[in-house]
């Protein structure tokens, strides 16, 4: 059985793993976090907008100036340069394979 859980006390690192462009796809090596490649437009404006709040807030309340505080508002634009374009999964190849393997002749 395949199960994961958060294992730390911030979200971001187990929601970003949903974003359309973290889906594993040929063009990455199969290595994206979105390992069943789900996708949700609406998903990813929230998960957007959710990141611009957190930058926000990190800039009202902390001292940027400070080694932690000016790491995590590097990961959070890091996070935020993330390309949203995301190769989706053709299947014409897979299936033009198994048609192929189906009209060869039995050996």
């Amino acid at each position: 059985m395949y199960a994961f859980s958060m294992g730390e006390p911030d979200p971001a690192r187990f929601m970003d793993q949903y974003v359309s462009w973290e889906a594993a796809s040929r063009a990455n090596q199969w290595q994206g976090r979105n390992i069943s490649r789900w996708r949700s437009d609406a998903y990813d404006r929230l998960y957007r907008a959710d990141l611009a709040e957190a930058q926000t807030l990190s800039n009202r309340y902390f001292d940027v100036r400070q080694r932690e505080a000016a790491a995590a508002v590097a990961a959070m634009k890091q996070l935020a340069s993330a390309p949203l374009s995301v190769e989706t999964p053709n299947i014409n190849d897979s299936v033009a394979a198994v048609r192929a393997l189906r009209s060869a002749p039995a050996r």
